[in-house]
């Protein structure tokens, strides 16, 4: 099995292709797959104009992240494109990484990963945050008296 990786090593992006990256470059931080001009869209999105709102969405810095699944490479599956709009004039038109998934959840340096990384992927969609756990099982411990 591969691994262990530290969070550092899991900071890697995907290679996209040059029609997602157009793409990905229309859409501004809160906007998803309707900020597409039409010749953009995929077509099975051309007829559902309603639902699916996240869908191709990008990320805000000033906004909560939207609930990570253990598909949030890829762009299509949800609002995970990065929310850096522009950095210095650039764009960031990726996904989010491992490791930026992986601190949204509230993972922190010190957690060690195994496996490939479609099955860290899926160990980090997967997970309950850690802080919502030590929410959670700080209270039960001390009615237990633990």
């Amino acid at each position: 099995m591969p691994g262990a990786f530290e969070l550092r090593e899991l900071h890697v992006t995907r290679n996209y292709d040059l029609k997602s990256l157009i793409r990905y470059a229309h859409i501004q931080p809160g906007q998803s797959r309707f900020a597409l001009p039409d010749e953009l869209q995929y077509p099975c999105w051309r007829k559902h104009t309603k639902g699916a709102g996240d869908v191709l969405g990008r990320l805000r810095w000033d906004e909560p992240a939207v609930t990570i699944r253990t598909e949030f490479f890829k762009p299509e599956k949800g609002r995970f494109l990065h929310p850096q709009w522009e950095n210095g004039g650039e764009q960031i038109n990726r996904a989010l990484t491992h490791a930026e998934a992986a601190v949204v959840q509230g993972f922190d340096a010190r957690h060690v990963w195994c496996g490939t990384k479609t099955e860290i992927a899926r160990q980090i969609g997967n997970a309950v945050p850690p802080p919502l756990a030590r929410a959670i099982a700080q209270p039960v411990a001390e009615r237990l008296g633990a």
